[in-house]
């Protein structure tokens, strides 16, 4: 999603449609008093990538577009065959963050372990700002659905009612 579409978001109301929220992220948007993205939207940059979206502003987004975050394993699959990735922004996935099969801590027990809480939720990838060595589509980052300044962005895929 670029910033011109997010602008278009904001522009039809979309910090004040309940309809385009999970309750989760409504009740968070207006808990925290949210009427528009964390940054400016950049007038000279529309075609740029948005960043800094919270989970639930993405996910609010997506469904006003008729659309819905991918799960991890989705985007993963996506990847494999084909999907250009872009490594501009992290993009946030529908998965909490949780151990795969046969995890171990790496490099240290601290690193991710306490994180697997329910409240972490994946983003993939990698953004403009990460180390050229993690950038890859294999790679996992987490943060609370509520974080908003980060390098985060989505990427969607259709919903199916």
């Amino acid at each position: 999603m670029t910033w011109g579409q997010y602008r278009n978001f904001v522009e039809n109301g979309g910090y004040q449609r309940p309809e385009w929220w999970s309750a989760a992220g409504w009740q968070w948007r207006e808990s925290h008093g949210i009427t528009a993205p964390f940054y400016p939207i950049p007038d000279d940059h529309l075609h740029a990538p948005v960043w800094g979206l919270s989970f639930y502003e993405a996910e609010a987004y997506g469904y006003s577009q008729g659309k819905r975050l991918p799960s991890e394993q989705e985007w993963e699959i996506a990847c494999q065959h084909g999907l250009p990735y872009t490594g501009l922004v992290w993009e946030w996935v529908q998965t909490p963050f949780a151990p795969y099969a046969g995890f171990q801590s790496y490099p240290y027990r601290g690193y991710s372990t306490p994180y697997f809480d329910g409240e972490h939720y994946v983003l993939k990838g990698g953004s403009e700002c990460t180390q050229p060595l993690l950038k890859r589509s294999a790679f996992r980052n987490w943060y609370l659905r509520s974080s908003r300044g980060v390098f985060a962005g989505a990427r969607y895929v259709r919903r199916v009612f």
